[in-house]
């Protein structure tokens, strides 16, 4: 099975400093911190116009019934993101996700676009694919809920 998201965001600063700090340790710990992990690990690497950022985060899975037993007590995602700033007006990414204890993956693409206004607007075309038999339809569900509280949190820091 696979559920498309598609999102456009909004961002009240300029393109190259959205991008910088999207890419920011200082930023992400705080924005991993407020996803509340039980384990979390962070990489960061920058190359001139070139952003790369590997984030592993266990989370508790609060489940009940079947899907408990079927998913676990936990799980622990590997994102991988980068972005690279082309032009002036354009930043492009890469996101991909793997659950490593569940045959559960995000990836897709990412682009930030600058506005007249002097800020500009980040688009989200991920496809979130789950392979768990009889459950992945549930799976999937939560899965999109939580990405879009994710990316929420983490676009409401980045215009705070």
């Amino acid at each position: 099975m696979a559920k498309v998201f598609q999102q456009k965001f909004q961002v009240d600063l300029p393109l190259r400093d959205a991008i910088s700090r999207l890419s920011s340790k200082e930023f992400l710990k705080q924005v991993i911190s407020s996803s509340e992990p039980l384990e979390s690990n962070l990489k960061v690497k920058h190359s001139n116009q070139k952003f790369e950022v590997e984030i592993s985060r266990k989370f508790a899975l609060e489940l009940d019934g079947p899907i408990a037993a079927a998913a676990g007590k936990s799980i622990t995602l590997n994102e991988h993101r980068s972005w690279e700033i082309t032009d002036s007006n354009t930043a492009v990414g890469n996101y991909e996700a793997t659950a490593i204890e569940q045959p559960i993956t995000l990836a897709g693409s990412m682009q930030a676009t600058a506005t007249a206004d002097a800020s500009c607007v980040i688009d989200f075309d991920l496809v979130l694919r789950c392979s768990i038999p009889f459950f992945g339809g549930m799976v999937e569900k939560f899965a999109m809920e939580y990405l879009g509280e994710v990316i929420e949190l983490e676009l409401k820091a980045l215009n705070s």
